[in-house]
């Protein structure tokens, strides 16, 4: 077989987080069933192109933790989970250590001020 001797794979991957990896550890050699995350969901879109440091808010979904929270569109958010975000990458990375039902801090610069939110944290939807 052509892909086993050339180190070709199907392409699938898992990853998972170092921390939420020492968490689920502890657990299984602590002998605890583990059910899988259910991942985060702020609900919002975000403005990849604003060129401000932070996330812009584009939109918010109905019904979601931003809208339930009081965030609006065009809001900017600097700060999630008490960590600074100045990109949409290190937003990523912040929420991807969260899961669903998590309550968190959200701290955006709205009209030259900043204003803290507290959210907790959904599913996306079809989860």
């Amino acid at each position: 077989d052509v892909a086993s001797t050339r180190g070709q794979n199907s392409g699938v991957g898992f990853a998972i987080t170092h921390d939420r990896f020492n968490d689920l550890l502890a657990n299984l050699k602590a002998g605890k069933n583990e059910v899988a995350p259910r991942r985060a969901f702020l609900g919002i879109e975000v403005n990849t192109k604003s060129g401000k440091p932070g996330v812009e808010v584009a939109g918010v979904f109905a019904g979601g933790a931003a809208e339930q929270a009081g965030l609006k569109p065009g809001d900017l958010i600097v700060s999630f989970d008490r960590t600074a975000v100045t990109t949409y990458q290190e937003f990523l990375l912040a929420i991807a250590r969260r899961e669903a039902g998590d309550r968190v801090k959200v701290t955006v610069r709205r009209d030259e001020e900043e204003v803290d939110f507290e959210c907790e944290l959904g599913a996306p939807p079809g989860e």
